[in-house]
């Protein structure tokens, strides 16, 4: 799949930003609401090293981050996907909507694509969540696709609110 992956949903379509989207990259990382979970991008100097590690890390790993965009019209709206954990063999599914689309379902809507593929395409057994404590959207998106909560992270920030850690296992029915 690598960095060809386009995951689609009713709404949305997440793929690979372009390297015309470096700036919509930008705004998403920047963002203090996002920055807590994506490590975000504050300096532009920064922005087309870390273009090149995403690139890189679809290439090579088969996941990592993807522009979740609006079906119909493209737009960039976040950014969604899968990356490595440091304390886990596990990958992290990780959503960030921009705020003047939060609230509308599609954290829900892009978070259940992204758990759907590391389960059915990349055969995954786990999926791990953060989310920082009080961060209420992400705790009810977690709720609604039935995670599991497993106390704190083992990574914890510096400062500023723990971090929480859920999990999402397969569904497996048996006939």
């Amino acid at each position: 799949m690598g960095e060809r992956v386009e995951l689609q949903t009713a709404r949305l379509v997440l793929r690979p930003f372009s390297p015309s989207e470096e700036e919509a990259y930008y705004q998403i990382g920047s963002d203090p609401k996002s920055q807590p979970q994506i490590d975000g991008v504050t300096d532009r100097r920064r922005l087309p090293g870390s273009y090149a590690l995403m690139t890189r890390g679809l290439q090579r790993d088969g996941y990592g981050l993807l522009a979740v965009t609006l079906r119909d019209s493209g737009q960039v709206i976040g950014l969604g996907g899968l990356i490595g954990c440091d304390f886990s063999p596990d990958v992290q599914a990780l959503v960030a909507i921009r705020e003047p689309w939060e609230g509308n379902g599609y954290g829900t809507e892009a978070t259940a694509r992204i758990v759907r593929w590391a389960f059915d395409d990349l055969e995954r057994s786990s999926v791990l969540a953060l989310v920082r404590e009080g961060n209420g959207g992400s705790l009810r998106i977690l709720a609604k696709l039935s995670a599991i909560p497993r106390g704190e992270s083992p990574s914890q920030p510096f400062s500023g609110p723990r971090m929480l850690m859920y999990q999402f296992i397969p569904c497996r029915t048996t006939a």
